[in-house]
């Protein structure tokens, strides 16, 4: 956040995700926060007490900076890691339960029922999880495998010219498969990834799922 009077109003409303969080139905208040109030060298720097009482984020850590020689940069990475790290250890999501991702688990369900499917993870087309069935599964592995496959296909798709992407799948030797859809609705990428087991089939159980999702978003 820069320190100049002149543009505080600007920084601030640009410092506040909570709408664009809740769009992707995360719950900002159970999102790890940290906040670093840099260019403390500026000769006009807003005095930190007066930035701490305009943001009115108490409760997270907070750091003065000058990045340019890196000072409270390494500090404020610290912290932001730690908690981090401590977010996930006791299995926050930041998701809120409300109704569009308890919709979306319940398709996911009936998905995995259908085909058969060890686990599947609906994550946005930048790969951050929205639901996974089940709940308890190693979906931040699978979100992470997700958003790579995702940029190599983005790769590919842009060196060789391919048309939209509908899927993307790698098969172990033990024959179980990661399979990732891409569908786009309401202007929002998407990818639903499952985990099928060995020589089973999905196009129908996913077509059937991505159809759903689409109707539960413009409901």
């Amino acid at each position: 956040m820069q320190m100049e009077m002149g543009k505080l109003r600007a920084n601030t409303a640009n410092a506040e995700p909570e709408e664009n969080l809740r769009e992707l139905w995360y719950n900002p208040f159970d999102i790890p926060l940290v906040l670093q109030f840099n260019k403390r060298d500026l000769p006009d720097a807003i005095p930190v007490e007066v930035l701490r009482s305009y943001l009115a984020r108490d409760g997270c850590p907070q750091f003065e900076a000058v990045a340019i020689h890196s000072q409270g940069v390494i500090d404020t990475l610290k912290a932001a890691i730690n908690l981090v790290v401590a977010w996930i250890q006791v299995g926050g999501r930041g998701v809120e339960k409300e109704q569009p991702q308890t919709v979306f688990e319940e398709v996911l369900h009936r998905m995995n029922e259908a085909g058969g499917f060890e686990a599947s993870v609906l994550a946005s087309g930048d790969g951050l999880p929205i639901a996974s069935v089940p709940p308890d599964y190693d979906f931040q592995t699978v979100a992470a495998m997700v958003a790579v496959l995702a940029s190599v296909a983005g790769e590919t798709q842009s060196r060789v010219g391919l048309g939209q992407l509908d899927e993307v799948s790698v098969l172990a030797d033990d024959r179980i498969r990661l399979v990732c859809r891409y569908f786009t609705t309401g202007g929002e990428e998407f990818i639903m990834a499952v985990v099928v087991p060995r020589d089973g089939y999905y196009r129908r159980a996913t077509n059937s799922a991505i159809q759903e999702i689409r109707k539960a978003w413009h409901s």
